[in-house]
């Protein structure tokens, strides 16, 4: 019989409230829940009873809280990537981290770089042209979170119209492909 959150749990949603603009793998939470068994993950891989306690506390709390989801990450080996749904910063994070091509928390050791380098790389990223664009007003991110919005608050009609709004742009995205074949 559970008794409610546990201790890892509530550091999880620390976690989550203190950097709402961000999204977290694994590696990322264990360096936080954990500072002193794992101060910077330069290659230590997180022990496996490590990664299964995060992992159920992080799924735990997305059933209490359901701004906080989570998507699987690309390509082979992929991570779990952890975020909050009503954050657009955090889901482009997210979005990001578990990309294929970013090699975000990479095992491959010609890829490997400081944790700080990368996340601040990752935001440097955020900052260019197609993701500012991906974030803007009418961007396909933005609108992503601002169905979950919708949804959540119980505001049907307004997350019926924002996607047909993203069915229509990912029409016109497959049209413009189809005419370059």
């Amino acid at each position: 019989m559970s008794k409610g959150p546990g201790r890892i749990e509530r550091a999880l949603a620390a976690i989550f409230d203190a950097e709402r603009d961000n999204a977290f793998t694994l590696e990322d939470l264990a360096e936080r829940v954990w500072p002193d068994l794992y101060p910077d993950l330069q290659g230590d891989p997180v022990a496996k009873k490590h990664r299964v306690s995060l992992a159920r506390a992080a799924r735990n709390l997305a059933k209490r809280r359901p701004e906080i989801q989570w998507l699987d990450g690309e390509g082979l080996g992929g991570a779990l990537v952890f975020f909050r749904h009503d954050e657009v910063m955090s889901y482009a994070m997210a979005r990001l981290k578990a990309d294929r091509f970013e090699h975000y928390r990479s095992n491959d050791p010609r890829r490997r770089r400081r944790t700080i380098e990368r996340e601040s790389r990752l935001r440097r990223t955020l900052g260019d042209d197609r993701h500012s664009e991906l974030m803007g007003p009418d961007g396909a991110w933005r609108r992503h979170v601002e169905i979950f919005l919708a949804r959540r608050d119980g505001d049907v009609e307004k997350a019926a119209q924002l996607e047909a709004e993203q069915e229509a742009a990912s029409a016109r995205i497959w049209a413009s492909l189809r005419g370059l074949l």
